[in-house]
């Protein structure tokens, strides 16, 4: 199952396309299995990101978009449609 996140723009280059985000784990959505939020959490989208890549205690990732780099944030998550305000997840849907 992919995990629900939370993630921000911190850099971006000349032409404003981001190039560096901070995420974290997002939140349990209480009474509603399988839902997350990011109430509080202080970022400005959500995201679906590959199962076990964000850190569970809270703490924030930041990832960059560096070419052929399986750690970038293109190969890792994907922002989610920003209609969605709970984050339904097994495979983050379309």
């Amino acid at each position: 199952m992919h995990d629900g996140g939370c993630g921000k723009a911190i850099e971006r280059d000349a032409k404003g396309k981001p190039i560096k985000w901070q995420l974290v784990k997002a939140h349990p959505t209480e009474k509603h299995p399988g839902y997350f939020n990011c109430i509080g959490t202080d970022m400005a989208f959500s995201a679906c990101c590959l199962p076990n890549k964000l850190p569970k205690d809270g703490t924030l990732l930041t990832l960059m978009n560096k070419k052929d780099d399986p750690q970038a944030y293109s190969n890792l998550c994907r922002e989610t449609k920003p209609y969605r305000i709970a984050l339904r997840v097994e495979g983050c849907g379309p």
